[in-house]
């Protein structure tokens, strides 16, 4: 009887707390919940959904964007509640029946294919292309299969039809957050890079702050990164694509030093003056 509110509490932070040398990480707490949650355990969810509504960062007006507190939280709950208690289907589950259907209708690359299907060396000669098909006991088990999942993923619910809605809600508009954040984070760490990439031309090394603040940052690039990858997966979003920055010539105003660099064949005897009359100018010494 009191393990449930033990872990209601390891979850939420609440009194009840065990001590800190015998508490079990929040993120277990949370995966042992949920797990009860999915056998029919535990029925009152207004607890686990607050939690949640939290680590998301639900914004107080509609259309703002969610400030997530928790991103590790979200994408644990997210893999352990699956479409149980969200009612998304994972991507990887998702294309794994796409790409069955396709075999069973001969549009697929004939990997499910066994030896009955094979054809004859005189049948492959032929101009016709290898089409490899599924023989007919193949073909039954893999439509058996589709609508065994057709007909039990959409009922296997362990939660309200509205919770799951509202939880779907909370976790998708954290992953677009999240997904927001994985984009600008990408590039401000490419123009970090690139200065730090100056720095070390310019004076041998980096200071100590500017190497710390690129490790911190390069830190938070990969832990944004598993965050987005998990979340895509378990909510069939797409992933954001990152666009390299091209190193573009900044155009200069006529200000400050500007360093010459060899240019097309017979610049190198002008050096870095416009003209041999400039040239001269500064270079050929009078005979007094």
């Amino acid at each position: 009887k009191a393990l449930i509110p033990t872990l209601l509490a390891g979850i939420s932070g609440g009194s009840g707390k065990p001590d800190e040398g015998e508490s079990l990480p929040r993120r277990i707490c949370l995966r042992l919940i949920t797990e009860f949650v999915l056998h029919g355990i535990i029925t009152d969810m207004k607890p686990l959904a607050k939690v949640i509504k939290d680590a998301a960062g639900v914004p107080s007006e509609e259309g703002k964007d969610y400030v997530v507190t928790d991103a590790n939280f979200i994408v644990t709950f997210s893999k352990a509640g699956g479409h149980e208690i969200l009612g998304s289907v994972p991507r990887a589950v998702r294309l794994d029946c796409e790409r069955l259907q396709k075999e069973i209708n001969g549009e697929g690359e004939g990997s499910l294919a066994n030896d009955e299907s094979t054809q004859t060396t005189a049948e492959a000669s032929t101009e016709t292309p290898f089409v490899p098909t599924l023989s007919t006991a193949m073909v039954e088990k893999a439509k058996s299969t589709i609508d065994l999942f057709a007909a039990t993923a959409p009922n296997t619910r362990a939660v309200p039809p509205k919770m799951t809605a509202s939880l779907h809600t909370h976790c998708t508009g954290a992953y677009r957050t999240l997904a927001k954040s994985y984009v600008t984070t990408h590039r401000r760490l490419q123009k970090l890079e690139k200065r730090c990439e100056q720095d070390r031309l310019l004076q041998g090394n980096l200071s100590e702050a500017r190497e710390k603040g690129l490790n911190d940052a390069k830190s938070l690039m990969e832990s944004l990164t598993k965050s987005v990858e998990s979340l895509s997966e378990v909510l069939d979003e797409d992933i954001p694509l990152l666009v390299d920055e091209e190193v573009v010539e900044e155009e200069t105003d006529g200000k400050g030093i500007e360093l010459w660099t060899k240019g097309e064949a017979g610049s190198e005897r002008l050096g870095p003056f416009d003209d041999e009359e400039t040239r001269s100018f500064y270079c050929d010494i009078p005979d007094f």
